[in-house]
C-alpha cells in the first residue's frame, strides 16, 4: 500500500508478505524457509530504506514453534496526531493478535497490543 504515513507530503510503502509451503494455511509448526512480515519502505536522503514493522522468518525448521501470519489490518490515524498508524493482525493456529504501531522517524513503535490464544 502506498500512503503518506508521517504527513510530510511524501508517500511511503507498507508491504505485507507471507510464504508457507502449504499456501495460505497457517502451519502448526515451523518448517524451513517460511516467513510472514509487515514492513515499510521510504526514501531518506535520496536512498531507499526498508524497515521491519513485525514478522517472523524461519531459515531452518524450529521445533515446538508455531509460525504467525502477519498482515496489514488498517492504516489510519488512531490518536489524532495527523500521522497514520499501522495496525497489524497476526495469527497462529490457536490464536489471534492486533498490534498498533506509531510511525516515527526512527521506525515503527509498538504502542498497543491485544491478543487471545493458547
Amino acid at each position: 500500500m502506498r500512503i503518506d504515513l508521517d504527513g510530510n507530503g511524501r508517500d511511503e510503502f507498507v508491504i505485507s508478505a507471507t510464504h508457507y509451503k502449504n499456501g495460505d494455511e497457517i502451519p502448526d509448526e515451523s518448517r524451513a524457509n517460511p516467513y510472514s512480515f509487515v514492513m515499510t519502505e521510504r526514501v531518506v536522503d535520496g536512498k531507499t530504506k526498508t524497515e521491519l514493522v513485525d514478522g517472523e522468518f524461519y531459515p531452518e525448521a524450529k521445533a515446538d514453534s508455531a509460525p504467525n501470519k502477519f498482515e496489514i489490518a488498517a492504516l489510519l490515524d488512531l490518536n489524532g496526531d495527523s500521522k497514520i498508524d499501522i495496525v497489524v493482525r497476526s495469527a497462529y493456529y490457536e490464536g489471534d493478535e492486533i498490534t498498533v504501531y506509531e510511525y516515527q522517524p526512527s521506525g515503527a513503535k509498538k504502542v498497543l497490543n491485544v491478543g487471545c490464544g493458547l
